[in-house]
């Protein structure tokens, strides 16, 4: 290649990478980028005004993912990272600093999934996700932190006002979750652990995972219905205390175990 074709090419490029941070604002053009990466991520992506710098990081505002294959909703007020496009151009691998703003987290499933295996609840990953995991890294904070429970048409607002930070590094995701009740109620909730990918060549595309979860003094109205006891929790009062440690194992499968002490309960 002589020079004055390199020239040409070099200038074919900066035409080409120059415009992005300006291609963010425009609307229809943001929506194909966040459709398009949705796909892989089973679900689909969007928001509304978002801003790019080559040296300041993305700022989103209404940040909405909902889950197709995997019965999940996420919505955040605001999506902000610290990196900007040169750095991410440079290390794609390495994300940085991502922060989340009073992000809400809904699970929804039926009677079905709390009795029977549900292949939705652990879908097989891209290869270049698993890839990605693996080699990529990431810090993530997120405040003012709300996780809810949706089974057979009700509700259940676990958590109200949560603290929630994780950090992806070497192909291990850690992460720990500090939350306490709404205004007016007192209890709290606790969660940590770690979600890890399989060894690049493995047979499976499944996350490996183990956590905790912790309760202390959780109103059981709050609580969704137990598989091994289905419809317990129609107690109109009462409170629950208790630990429970889970396994996501590398065929799918969901193992747990733990303690359950109730207080006060009234019964119908």
């Amino acid at each position: 290649m002589n020079k004055r074709h390199l020239l040409f090419v070099i200038l074919c490029l900066c035409l080409l990478i120059l415009p992005l941070p300006w291609l963010v604002r425009v609307e229809p053009v943001r929506q194909a980028m966040l459709s398009r990466l949705g796909g892989p991520l089973s679900g689909t992506i969007s928001s509304g005004t978002c801003s790019l710098g080559w040296f300041s990081g993305l700022r989103c505002q209404d940040f909405r993912y909902q889950g197709q294959s995997v019965p999940l909703a996420l919505e955040s007020a605001e999506l902000r990272s610290r990196r900007g496009l040169l750095p991410l151009l440079l290390a794609p691998g390495s994300l940085g600093e991502l922060y989340l703003q009073a992000p809400v987290l809904t699970l929804s499933g039926d009677s079905a999934a709390t009795t029977a295996p549900d292949d939705s609840l652990r879908p097989e990953l891209p290869s270049w996700l698993l890839r990605w995991w693996n080699r990529g890294s990431f810090q993530l904070r997120a405040t003012g932190s709300s996780l809810r429970l949706e089974l057979n048409g009700k509700s259940y607002p676990l958590i109200s006002r949560g603290d929630f930070e994780a950090a992806l590094e070497n192909g291990s995701l850690r992460y720990a979750l500090k939350a306490s009740a709404g205004q007016g109620e007192d209890y709290n909730v606790q969660a940590g652990g770690y979600v890890n990918a399989p060894p690049e060549g493995s047979k499976t595309q499944h996350l490996l995972s183990t956590g905790t979860i912790l309760l202390e003094e959780v109103p059981v109205a709050k609580l969704p219905p137990l598989p091994f006891a289905p419809g317990f929790f129609s107690a109109s009062a009462g409170r629950a205390t208790g630990n429970c440690r889970f396994v996501h194992s590398a065929d799918g499968s969901v193992q747990g175990e733990g303690a359950l002490f109730l207080r006060y309960l009234r019964l119908p």
